[in-house]
Formats: structure tokens, C-alpha cells, sequence
């Protein structure tokens, strides 16, 4: 059986889902079949990860997001690697990535759209100069990997032939979100100033205006009226940390609302919490909503995105329409009303992730894909395993 060698192209800043998704790609890979190494634009968390588990990491630091002198660095590094193929992740790695693939002339070349990068920025310059950018590279990777349908539908608006894109879910590894016990869970919250009564609603992710953090404190002020002693914890950083703080504060429910900055070990806040909330207007296939099933914490999600092909409403979460607070409010006090409700969720929905999405599962299709490719079966052709 060959080996092939497979090198990632990030930006390297990555935290959370894409992070997770990264690593879990690098750590799960068959040994016998895949060699795996991993190029940087930015000597950040995911890079110094990467090394501490042993994978061969090259950085090369970009001076600013227009500093295009990092594609010949790549080009030269490739040429020296002679990589079989490179998969890129993000809008600047997808641009210096697939272009420096091509000056090395790599032929194969796969990029993972994690999100619509149309959505993906606080100001609508920066949406459009990024898709801009993404768009002029894209022809030069051979094959697309979605983490949703409705981004392959997406994508298929924009014009990007259906043949050239399969759909792989993102998956998790659940054992680190089901090791905390209640008396873990307890210690957790005291160390927060959370009581054992009190109820906590939660929320991951950055904090930007895409999430909906505003939608969530709107909900929380309607939820407070009737569980006085409510805690809303979001976690997470971001440029929109000071607006919402003053708005929690404008909102008269700034003492319930903990907002916990960037934290590592994000299992340990889904111990405490009781409901989880994603507020967001726009997801490609969220991690953090693989997580909080995995952590037995029942979700509710707005219907954006890759979340309804993840949630079934009112069988293992409940769904709610974005921009809609008094919804969202009533959701959430009926999870807090009702425990009966709230661990039939909990059962289904990590039932749902152990049965589809796994990091076992997302790996093998994605080897599956890159087998297609390096031995020239298009995928779609026999049972790869990825979804068209």
C-alpha cells in the first residue's frame, strides 16, 4: 500500500472549531497510509499544538494580510517536500496555499470551506474583499470539501460546479466533553460564583456581530424576569466585547451575565451549564454545537446554516428563527421548566453525534477522498464514503 504525504496550509491563528478540526484531522490520519505535516502563516495556538503532539510544523509569518512574498516561500518549501497533496483551510491560506500548490506544481489540491466567508467579517469591506480574494483562487484547488449542504448549495449559487465538492460533517472527539462528573461540575461553578441553584445559559464562540450575542442578551432579559437568579455566561473573545457590555448594562442584567473571556478548556464550561445557546445569523457546520451534545448540555440553535442538518427540532434540540429573541427566551425557559425535555435532548442528541459525527467518521471519509484523488477516481464514483 503507498504512502502518501498530505500537507495542511493554515493561518495558523485558529482557535476553536477550525482549530479542533484541524488537529483532529492530523492526530486520526492511518500512519500506515497518510504522512501528514502542517504549514503556518502565523506562529499562533495551533501551530504550537501541533508541535507539542509531535507533527512536523513550518511557519512562515506573514508581515500583514497583503504580504504575498509568503507564496514563494511556500512554493520553495513545496518543491522541497514534494508533498502528493495540500489542503488548505481559510481564507488567506486558501490564497497563498493553493497559489504557492500551483508555482510548485502540485496538482492536487483540496480546500475545506468551513464557512461562507461572505459572512465571515465585522464590516461589509472586509466580507467583500475576502470573498473577493477567495473567489480568484479558487479555481486552482481540485477539490472543495463542505462541512455542510446548504454551503455546497451556497457555493453551487456562486457557480462552483457540484462535481467538484463533497460534503464531510464535522465531527468531534466526545471523550473530553463526558469526563467531568457533577462533583467536577461543582467545583467548576464555584470557582465562578455560580451556585449550586442557579441556572446557567451558555454561549461559545467569537464574539462577533455574525453570532448574535445581542439576540442572546435581548432573550436573557426576558428569561430574567422569570428566573430572577439566571447566570448567561458567554466565552469567548472579540472586537465586540465592549458593545455588549454595554448593552447587558443598558439592558439592566449586566450582574447576571458573565462574560468569561478566551478559555482553553472549554469542556469544563460546558459542565456547568444547563441549556446552550447558538444565536448566530450565519453557520457553516458549527463544532461548538457537536460539543455541547457531546457534553450532555440541551442546545438551542437559530435554523441557519449547516444547524438544521445537525438538529432535529423538538427530538434532540429546538431550532428557533435568527433575529428573534422572544423565541429564543421561550425556549429556553421551557428547557429550564421542563427536565423531563431536557434529558430526552440530552440522550438524543448524543445518540445523534456518536452516530454521525465523530472524528472517526469525518477522518475516514476524508482519507477516502484524498485516495480518490491521488489514484484518479473522481469521487462520487464508488463508495467513498463523502457525500455529494
Amino acid at each position: 500500500m503507498s504512502q502518501y504525504m498530505i500537507t495542511h496550509i493554515v493561518g495558523g491563528g485558529d482557535r476553536g472549531g477550525a482549530k479542533t478540526h484541524i488537529l483532529s484531522l492530523l492526530k486520526n490520519m492511518d500512519p500506515q497510509s497518510f504522512r501528514v505535516s502542517l504549514i503556518c502563516l502565523n506562529d499562533g495556538p495551533l501551530a504550537e499544538e501541533a508541535r507539542m503532539q509531535g507533527f512536523p510544523v513550518q511557519v512562515f509569518s506573514m508581515v500583514n494580510n497583503l504580504d504575498m512574498a509568503v507564496i514563494f516561500r511556500i512554493a520553495s518549501y513545496l518543491k522541497q517536500q514534494q508533498p502528493d497533496l495540500v489542503h488548505t483551510h481559510g481564507v488567506r491560506a486558501n490564497f497563498c496555499g493553493r497559489t504557492g500548490a500551483r508555482l510548485a506544481g502540485m496538482k492536487h489540491i483540496v480546500t475545506t470551506i468551513h464557512s461562507r466567508v461572505s459572512m465571515d467579517y465585522p464590516t461589509q469591506w472586509g466580507n467583500w474583499f475576502f470573498s473577493l480574494v477567495d473567489r480568484l483562487s479558487s479555481p486552482m484547488a481540485e477539490h472543495l470539501i463542505c462541512v455542510s449542504h446548504q454551503l455546497k448549495m451556497y457555493l453551487v449559487q456562486q457557480g462552483i460546479p457540484a462535481h467538484k465538492m463533497s460534503v464531510i460533517h464535522n465531527g468531534i472527539d466526545a471523550v473530553p466533553f463526558r469526563r467531568f462528573s457533577a462533583e467536577d461540575a461543582a467545583e467548576i461553578r464555584a470557582e465562578w460564583n455560580i451556585q449550586p441553584h442557579q441556572k446557567v445559559i451558555g454561549a461559545v464562540g467569537r464574539l462577533v456581530p455574525i453570532k448574535g450575542y445581542d439576540v442572546f442578551l435581548k432573550a436573557a432579559q426576558k428569561v430574567k424576569d422569570r428566573f430572577p437568579e439566571a447566570v448567561f455566561m458567554i466565552v469567548g473573545e472579540g472586537p465586540c466585547l465592549d458593545s455588549l457590555q454595554e448593552l447587558a448594562r443598558k439592558l439592566k442584567i449586566h450582574e447576571q451575565v458573565l462574560f468569561t473571556g478566551f478559555q482553553e478548556n472549554i469542556p469544563a464550561f460546558f459542565s456547568m451549564m444547563d441549556v446552550f445557546v447558538i444565536s448566530s445569523f450565519t453557520e457553516g457546520g458549527p463544532i461548538v454545537l457537536l460539543e455541547a451534545m457531546a457534553a450532555g448540555v440541551p442546545a438551542i440553535a437559530t435554523r441557519v446554516g449547516g444547524v438544521p442538518e445537525v438538529l432535529v427540532d423538538q427530538k434532540n434540540g429546538f431550532m428557533v428563527e435568527p433575529h428573534n429573541p422572544e423565541s429564543l427566551a421561550e425556549r429556553i425557559m421551557r428547557l429550564l421548566e421542563d427536565t423531563d425535555l431536557a434529558r430526552r435532548f440530552q440522550l438524543e442528541a448524543q445518540l445523534t453525534l456518536d452516530r454521525e459525527y465523530t472524528v472517526e467518521i469525518v477522518t475516514e471519509k476524508t482519507q477516502n477522498l484524498y485516495r480518490q484523488l491521488l489514484e484518479g477516481v473522481l469521487p462520487g464514483d464508488n463508495a467513498a464514503g463523502t457525500e455529494g
